[in-house]
């Protein structure tokens, strides 16, 4: 009678805690889905992604369009999430955090990291997406573009610039998104990407969140500048200079994207997923930020020697404002490093081993 009493109350009670997980979740993944396609105006604007996919004279019936792949992706985790909460022994974030606001006297609930693990999806989940589908259809268009084009890559500059410079770098692009993708949207033991804590504090996300939008755009008004991933032949007006940047650039991002690849499905922003140590990041501890800074400082050599020839206050001014930016992600990196050490999961020994914050023997 005991024995059946136990595992009725314990059948009971995962039943509930399934329920929970699973509907507490939905309402999350609803408002997003509202949010993101009905009432956030700017961010509908600015998520305006599309793709109709097209190869060898094949193109798809429909545009895949950012809200459509949102929804679709609304559907496929209320399906996903029901054997995945059944079988799971964690208690989802939205769980907690509706637990709390149902009693908000409830002592021993980790709610503030699972606020910040829910805003910090519901931030960079759909931007992710958007960014992935933006890149997969320039990438599309640009294979398409290629293959009615017999021209080698060296023949003209036209070529290059119009044809096979966009089509590697969304390429490159794509490998730097996928994983974050993945990473934020499936948080799972079987891929080692549990998230161990979210950063607190407040520089961290404001460093952060200053590189994304909309944050971005406000920073960029004081510190004006447009990144970029090519280098025109107007800007350097050499046959061999204009191919050794861009290619250069090429290969600062493949490096910058192979960071991203090392960190597998534990990419993710102001996460602790557990440490990384392959690849580039047994080399120095923030590849991906510093490649992507010495990306853009190779780009703006072009851009500020004539900025300097016609105003050195206006050349020194392009400096300065670059600098900010490089400045902004060396926060990132300083901020993420105290994250890491508070939690003692052998970040401190990392740090021993790598030396090196962004560049080895210097710094």
């Amino acid at each position: 009678m005991i024995t059946d009493s136990l595992s009725s109350s314990f059948a009971a009670s995962r039943v509930e805690k399934f329920w929970l997980n699973y509907f507490s979740t939905l309402i999350v993944i609803g408002f997003s889905v509202m949010f993101y396609t009905v009432f956030g105006q700017y961010h509908i604007g600015l998520f305006s992604s599309d793709w109709r996919p097209e190869l060898f004279g094949i193109q798809a019936s429909q545009v895949w369009k950012f809200s459509d792949v949102l929804v679709m992706t609304s559907f496929f985790y209320a399906v996903v999430l029901l054997p995945y909460y059944w079988f799971g022994e964690s208690e989802s974030k939205a769980s907690i955090l509706l637990r709390w606001l149902l009693d908000p006297l409830a002592s021993g609930l980790p709610v503030q990291q699972a606020a910040l693990s829910v805003l910090l999806k519901f931030i960079f989940v759909p931007f992710c997406i958007n960014g992935l589908l933006g890149h997969f259809a320039v990438l599309n268009n640009q294979i398409l573009v290629a293959m009615n084009s017999g021209a080698p890559v060296y023949e003209s500059f036209y070529e290059y610039s119009i044809v096979w410079h966009p089509l590697l770098m969304n390429l490159i692009l794509v490998f730097d998104f996928l994983p974050f993708v993945i990473g934020y949207m499936v948080e799972s033991s079987a891929l080692r990407n549990r998230v161990i804590s979210v950063d607190s504090s407040l520089l961290g996300w404001v460093v952060c969140l200053a590189c994304y939008p909309p944050f971005n755009e406000s920073v960029g008004r004081f510190f004006p500048w447009t990144t970029r991933d090519f280098v025109p032949l107007s800007l350097v007006a050499d046959r061999d200079i204009f191919f050794a940047v861009n290619i250069l650039l090429l290969l600062l991002f493949a490096a910058y994207a192979s960071a991203s690849v090392s960190l597998g499905f534990k990419c993710c922003n102001l996460c602790n997923r557990g440490l990384v140590s392959t690849g580039l990041y047994s080399v120095v501890r923030h590849p991906a930020y510093f490649l992507k800074n010495l990306a853009w400082w190779v780009a703006a050599v072009p851009v500020l020697i004539p900025m300097f020839s016609a105003s050195f206050g206006a050349g020194l001014f392009g400096c300065f404002s670059l600098g900010a930016w490089t400045a902004i992600y060396a926060a990132r990196a300083i901020t993420e490093e105290r994250h890491l050490l508070r939690t003692g999961d052998g970040y401190a020994a990392y740090m021993g081993r790598v030396r090196w914050r962004f560049i080895p023997f210097v710094i």
